[in-house]
């Protein structure tokens, strides 16, 4: 087994260390993005991936539910009932260049949709695992914006999240920041459909075809329909 997948199972094996709820949510997001990056890696060795690919989307998706796992609620003067975001982590921690970046992108408004723009930033960048890497030297400064579990703050999955990332580095995104809606509500639900479809190969389908005839000639010969 992987590191991660090592220390999901101490987890496991130590119920009292971490709630089964937070360790279920570990394993689902964590399997889902190896899933959603084998996905992308596959389609960029035919083609080039674009803003249009239901990989990259969920990929998204998924960096976000990261970003955001127990996440603290911001505070401030007119409310202390805040939706937390993830951009303060970002502009506070990482390179200027990329911050400066989406920060002078005027049609973005919301620091939701920054922490968004800049998550395509990194991957067109090819910044994204480099950033991870970084965070595993910053996990003290990370304490002030999570709560205990928070995937941020655990050395042993981000050591493992920066390690599977790095693949990312070999695909060349072409993606457009600026005809994009970032801004949009809420944290979106991740799509699980792909990797949950059952492929059956030809030779299930032909078992099954021969199963199938089996049972129709018993029932043939007994007169009556089976059950």
């Amino acid at each position: 087994p992987s590191s991660f997948e090592r220390v999901i199972i101490l987890k496991l094996s130590s119920p009292s260390e971490v709630s089964l709820t937070r360790q279920c949510e570990i394993v689902i997001i964590f399997l889902s993005l190896r899933m959603c990056i084998k996905s992308l890696v596959d389609k960029a060795a035919f083609e080039t991936v674009t803003d249009d690919c239901p990989s990259l989307r969920n990929f998204c998706i998924i960096m976000e539910h990261i970003f955001t796992h127990r996440l603290l609620a911001r505070r401030s003067l007119f409310s202390s009932n805040e939706a937390p975001t993830f951009w303060p982590v970002i502009a506070k921690l990482a390179p200027r260049i990329t911050v400066g970046s989406i920060q002078d992108m005027e049609e973005i408004q919301t620091d939701l949709g920054k922490g968004r723009a800049w998550i395509r930033l990194a991957l067109v960048q090819k910044k994204l695992s480099g950033f991870f890497t970084l965070l595993l030297s910053k996990t003290e400064h990370l304490r002030s914006y999570y709560h205990t579990g928070g995937f941020l703050v655990n050395i042993e999955e981000m050591t493992e999240l920066a390690g599977t990332l790095r693949c990312l580095d070999s695909i060349d995104f072409n993606l457009c920041l600026r005809d994009h809606d970032f801004d949009f509500g809420e944290l979106p639900e991740i799509d699980y459909s792909p990797y949950l479809r059952f492929i059956q190969s030809h030779h299930s389908i032909a078992d099954d075809t021969m199963e199938e005839k089996r049972l129709l000639s018993l029932q043939s010969e007994r007169g009556r329909p089976l059950g």
